[in-house]
């Protein structure tokens, strides 16, 4: 294949976002190997990127999210602030497994509370989510553990909107 000019700036601009991406974002290096799957110019130079699969199991048990097994559509992110941070993961699952997930946060779904998002608008700018109507949706806060100071806390939000598959929005944080 011959390269023309054109085609060599696209590649090289490619790599340079994807080089920006890698080096600015702690969740490149230790979510392992993933794709890229959402780095506008915006959330690149503000180092929040989404990546495609599952965070590690470390970081997974350090923010009380275990992504369920027979998940799919997996992605994660992750944000660090100063002693602690914030991480997000969103994944498509049936019954079963929402039912294994939420009682990995010490919930049911009978906990949740229906048509309740909560999510503030500063977590779906960070999380790049655009959660859709609120009659599918049920949503919880599960706070911290009291006697835990460094315990994460952690919102959900499901969205029944699928067929037989839902899709679990989560995000943690630690102080």
């Amino acid at each position: 294949m011959k390269i023309n000019r054109r085609m060599l700036a696209v590649f090289l601009v490619g790599v340079s976002m994807l080089t920006a991406a890698s080096c600015k974002s702690e969740s490149v290096a230790e979510g392992g190997p993933g794709r890229v799957d959402s780095a506008s110019p915006s959330s690149v130079a503000r180092g929040e990127l989404t990546i495609t699969g599952a965070p590690s199991k470390e970081r997974q048990e350090r923010y009380g999210i275990t992504v369920p097994a027979g998940a799919t559509d997996v992605s994660h992110g992750f944000q660090k602030e100063s002693g602690g941070g914030e991480l997000w993961v969103t994944f498509k699952i049936g019954p079963e497994g929402r039912d294994l997930f939420l009682s990995s946060i010490g919930i049911s779904e009978k906990d949740l509370n229906s048509g309740v998002v909560e999510f503030t608008s500063d977590d779906l700018d960070l999380t790049g989510w655009s959660i859709g109507n609120a009659q599918s949706v049920k949503g919880k806060m599960v706070p911290a553990k009291d006697d835990d100071m460094k315990s994460p806390s952690i919102k959900v939000v499901i969205d029944y909107s699928g067929v037989d598959v839902m899709t679990v929005y989560a995000l943690s944080a630690r102080p």
